[in-house]
């Protein structure tokens, strides 16, 4: 096997005063020899910094450096090396001891590690059985079930609360004391095997015949668990105890596939006890077609693979993780109970994917919505409860996206159903709709509103941070923000847009900007003043004079999680034109 970890020790001058095999098999160079000539020139100086650095602290205060050393052979490879400022020697020296490690071997050592993992969870999955684990040093035992990729745990407690709850609930009457009697050659670090019939882990009703196979672990003379396995028999199996399970991946991405996790998720729901929950979360990628569309499908596969990669490592063991269409990501959560909790985790995931570039890259505005809602509190099926998790998801999009809603009756009603949220979602735009109406039958036909009650209206219904209207020639120039009106050109900042700008509006002379990366390249001066403005999401409506450009009126907002809706978008085009028809003196 290569080299991959190996420790030594060095003074203040680099020089080797102890080494351990690993290292000195590496390197092939004797102790008191410097550690500087194995560097590779081009690495040096920043050794040593990091070298000098560290001598400057505290002993026991550490620092990481990667570098090149050169093996024996002459081969430079590359290491993570670990230093530590361990303190003075007798003869006054300053020492640290470092932790090298080559990087290209780690990998591979983790991921010999990963496949023997999964290939000892495939095994175990084969078994179809129930895991048991006992560890004496806290007096737990565990049961749980190896899903791929994860366990599901299904007890863990004291062997007591076993006795009191588990037991009692799973195992047939007549098997009860059998099963106490294995438990307690368990606590005395016994070896045991037998039979035992259970409660069917799908149906709850029908009980199966287990047999029950358990070994002690020691560890240098001394006992550390016992681990165990409840195999159901083959011969007394119902084979309608619960659907199959196909854990198939994704053809794109590494997660499961949409019959994989559905699969899952009913499995999960059928096996849920008392007081346990089920979580379905539908997640789907913001912005995600401009991305595709902007940045070419190859570009839009990574960044579906690299949140996908996000989202599972969010849940961990506390769920599984599928695609089911798209760019849309459905999330199973089963080992989480309290409203808290699931809603630390979506939090978690929404930040994280909505952190993925930002500020890495200007040309990806990438967020995701959420919808969850949870078995059996908000439906007594799957069918149920992903419906509300997929209403939940709607209400998200028309919020503004790049957040999560959880289903909550005292929130969004009494068992809402997916047609009732939808009723609610198109009432609430109506009434946005009639509030509209209203607004513009005074502003343009009665004329009793000025431009600044007009602004601060429209402000309010759709949320805006700011409103502009910048006229040339004099003819007009005015902003709005929730705290000032102004109307005097010399204290507002505004740029005239340039010609490769105006080519983004549409033949309705509107352009919507989801993400200053919508602007590209066209308007530099644009650019740097939205950012200062710190704006991110704003429409456009060009003011035209005949075939001439006269000036623009901009609807914006600070916030880029608030993505423009199609509703949104329709009626601020409608206000740009009616503004523009109620100051015609001014502009037309």
């Amino acid at each position: 096997m290569n080299f991959y970890r190996g420790k030594a020790t060095i003074d203040d001058q680099c020089f080797i005063i102890s080494e351990d095999n690993a290292f000195y098999n590496f390197l092939n160079t004797d102790m008191y020899a410097p550690i500087s000539d194995s560097v590779h020139p081009d690495d040096l100086e920043n050794f040593k910094n990091s070298v000098n650095e560290l001598l400057k602290k505290q002993p026991g205060d550490t620092n990481i450096v990667s570098a090149r050393l050169r093996r024996h052979d002459g081969v430079y490879r590359w290491m993570l090396i670990g230093e530590t400022f361990e303190a003075f020697k007798n003869d006054n020296r300053k020492v640290l001891s470092l932790l090298i490690t080559d990087i290209e071997e780690n990998e591979i050592h983790n991921g010999n590690l990963k496949k023997q993992n999964n290939e000892f969870a495939a095994y175990l999955n084969l078994l179809s059985g129930i895991m048991l684990e006992y560890k004496f040093e806290t007096g737990i035992i565990k049961l749980f079930i190896m899903d791929i990729e994860r366990r599901r745990t299904i007890f863990e407690g004291t062997l007591e609360q076993f006795r009191q709850t588990w037991i009692k609930e799973n195992v047939k009457p007549s098997c009860i004391e059998n099963f106490e009697n294995m438990c307690d050659d368990i606590s005395r670090g016994r070896s045991v095997s037998g039979d035992i019939k259970l409660k069917d882990m799908f149906s709850k009703e029908k009980y199966q015949q287990y047999a029950v196979k358990c070994r002690v672990i020691e560890d240098k003379g001394r006992i550390e668990s016992v681990l165990g396995c409840l195999v159901p028999s083959s011969r007394n199996r119902d084979v309608n105890a619960g659907p199959s399970v196909d854990y198939t991946k994704d053809t794109g991405i590494d997660v499961l596939n949409k019959k994989a996790i559905t699969d899952y998720a009913k499995r999960a729901i059928q096996m849920v006890r008392d007081n346990e929950k089920v979580y379905i979360a539908i997640i789907d990628l913001d912005n995600f077609k401009i991305i595709n569309d902007t940045l070419g499908h190859m570009f839009g596969d990574e960044v579906l693979a690299a949140s996908a990669e996000i989202i599972k490592e969010a849940v961990g063991e506390q769920g599984m993780v599928g695609r089911i269409g798209g760019d849309e990501i459905l999330i199973v959560v089963d080992q989480i109970a309290e409203y808290t909790e699931i809603r630390n985790l979506l939090r978690e995931i929404r930040t994280n994917i909505e952190w993925l570039y930002k500020g890495k890259r200007d040309d990806v505005n990438l967020t995701c919505s959420i919808g969850a809602a949870a078995y059996p509190s908000h439906g007594d099926s799957y069918e149920k409860v992903f419906k509300l998790a997929d209403a939940m998801l709607y209400r998200a999009k028309e919020k503004g996206k790049n957040r999560y809603v959880i289903y909550r009756p005292e929130i969004h009603g009494t068992n809402i159903q997916v047609e009732e949220s939808a009723k609610i979602l198109e009432d609430t735009n109506k009434d946005k709709i009639g509030m509209l109406s209203r607004l513009l039958e005074q502003y343009l036909v009665k004329r009793n509103m000025t431009n600044e009650m007009f602004m601060s209206e429209i402000g309010y219904v759709f949320g805006l941070d700011e409103i502009q209207v910048i006229g040339y020639d004099d003819r007009m120039t005015i902003e709005w923000t929730p705290e000032t009106f102004k109307a005097d050109e010399k204290t507002i900042a505004y740029v005239q847009l340039s010609d490769e700008f105006l080519k983004l509006f549409n033949e309705d002379n509107f352009f919507a900007m989801n993400g200053i990366f919508n602007l590209g390249n066209a308007d530099d001066k644009l650019v740097d003043l939205l950012k200062e403005k710190r704006i991110e999401s704003a429409l456009f409506y060009k003011l035209m004079k005949g075939d001439d450009y006269e000036g623009y009126i901009m609807f914006a907002k600070k916030n880029g999680r608030s993505s423009w809706s199609e509703n949104e978008m329709l009626a601020l085009s409608v206000i740009g034109k009616v503004f523009a028809l109620a100051n015609m003196d001014e502009i037309q």
